[in-house]
């Protein structure tokens, strides 16, 4: 009789999947790799609150932050047609295990 092995436990951190305009699934890593590489950008969290309307909160050095670029790039993600709201903080919490959640999903899709 063949043995097979299975994995017992996965460890490490869940992230949330968003959708864009279209309804097809987003890697919340697409944000990271964009994200990171424009200047201005201290920390970002972005959210999905509905079908197509997103919140990026973002802490960033204002003399160096290029929002129509940051649009730009962010639509070029989600869709053109995509509701982006910025919002300015000074701060993105930390969750208990002391990290930030960079993506997160409110909309439950139907």
């Amino acid at each position: 009789m063949p043995r097979w092995d299975y994995l017992e436990k996965i460890y490490g951190r869940r992230l949330d999947l968003i959708y864009d305009t279209k309804d097809n699934p987003i890697h919340p890593m697409s944000f990271a790799r964009v994200l990171k590489n424009l200047d201005g950008i201290r920390q970002w969290q972005f959210i999905q609150k509905d079908k197509s309307k997103y919140f990026l909160k973002l802490n960033v050095q204002k003399e160096k932050f290029d929002l129509e670029n940051t649009l730009l790039e962010i639509r070029k993600i989600v869709g053109q047609d995509a509701d982006v709201q910025i919002e300015y903080v000074e701060d993105i919490p930390v969750l208990a295990s002391g990290k930030r959640k960079m993506v997160i999903c409110e909309w439950k899709k139907s």
